[in-house]
């Protein structure tokens, strides 16, 4: 049976500007139109220098770098 999804499997983390996600199963599949699927319980660090920043259990929508970054700072700021 032919399939349209690649999973991967192992992925420690995603770096996505200055922030890390980090699958909680380390799976990750991308659908055939190339959209990452969402990340379950998912651990957000912020500010990867510092790690000033630390969100746990959060449904990740990695779209991509740009907008990801932008949803994360409205996250953090409020």
């Amino acid at each position: 049976m032919e399939t349209n999804l690649l999973k991967i499997e192992g992925v420690p983390e995603i770096k996505i500007a200055d922030a890390l996600i980090i699958p909680n199963s380390g799976l990750v599949e991308i659908e055939a139109n190339a959209a990452m699927k969402s990340l379950e319980k998912a651990t957000i660090v912020a500010d990867t220098l510092n790690r000033f920043h630390l969100i746990k259990d959060a449904q990740t929508f990695v779209i991509s770098k740009t907008l990801i970054k932008q949803i994360m700072e409205r996250m953090i700021m409020m």
